[in-house]
């Protein structure tokens, strides 16, 4: 964290407590798939720390097993953290990248991206390259594109 204040936020208090201690980190325990809880955790980190500056999102869960044997409720857990998750920081995070006309996020795929050939609920079969990606915001114009 040398020359970088680093916030952090998960959902379960005890391991993000380790690593944050461990890098020097600030951070709050939340949910992602709560977006209002994500927003006020991100408020009281910028309270801490000042405004956000670089977010990296990296909450992902992936099921194992076949697209046709995953009950469609845990389809969607699945799809609310990894999915809206994501957007939910992103959400938190933009109006003030904007506001400063500065700011970069980067969004990290779920490691299941980086398997092959193992089915799960989000992509039935896969193959090939990595369908993982990172992706920059450039808040100027809101676009998304692959980095």
């Amino acid at each position: 964290t040398q020359g970088a204040r680093v916030s952090l936020i998960a959902r379960r208090e005890g391991p993000l407590q380790a690593v944050a201690r461990e890098i020097g980190a600030e951070h709050v325990a939340a949910d992602v798939t709560d977006e209002e809880a994500i927003s006020e955790a991100v408020r009281r980190l910028e309270c801490l720390q000042g405004p956000c500056d670089i977010l990296v999102t990296a909450a992902g869960i992936a099921l194992p097993g076949r697209f046709t044997d995953t009950p469609l409720r845990d389809a969607e857990t699945e799809w609310r953290v990894n999915v809206l998750g994501t957007m939910a920081a992103v959400r938190a995070d933009v109006p003030g990248m904007s506001a400063r006309n500065r700011g970069h996020i980067v969004t990290a795929s779920s490691t299941a991206a980086l398997i092959e050939d193992v089915p799960y609920p989000g992509a039935p079969r896969r193959s090939g390259r990595c369908a993982g990606s990172a992706r920059r915001c450039d808040t100027r114009s809101s676009r998304m594109a692959c980095a």
